[in-house]
């Protein structure tokens, strides 16, 4: 039997869903800033779309749940999709620069999720 095989029939649900929310970002990092137009908010799943991405994450099993980007921070929806993942039972942690953040956001993060 192949090496592969035997690795392929081992893989079982996901665990981890990392949730790129955005590209946007307001740092220009030269380690992550990328030179093709990410900004562009046209592109991004709205908030519906991404709450659907949760709640398909959930029936496929995965258990934890980063939010990323770009900066999350950024997005406005982003204390909306923190409730749903906790409401889903989601693991959750938020990967982020911290620009903009503040007591009132911190304070409505921790509420929400």
């Amino acid at each position: 039997m192949k090496a592969g095989h035997i690795l392929s029939s081992r893989i079982g649900p996901p665990l981890w869903l990392l949730a790129e929310l955005t590209y946007r970002c307001p740092l220009q990092c030269p380690y992550c800033s990328n030179p093709l137009e990410f900004a562009q908010i046209k592109n991004e799943l709205s908030t519906d779309e991404w709450l659907q991405v949760l709640r398909q994450g959930r029936e496929l099993g995965a258990a934890q749940l980063g939010f990323s980007g770009g900066e999350p921070l950024l997005r406005q929806d982003l204390e909306e999709l923190a409730g749903e993942a906790r409401g889903l039972g989601y693991y959750s942690n938020l990967i982020t620069s911290g620009m903009g953040l503040n007591y009132d956001r911190v304070s409505a993060l921790k509420t929400a999720g």
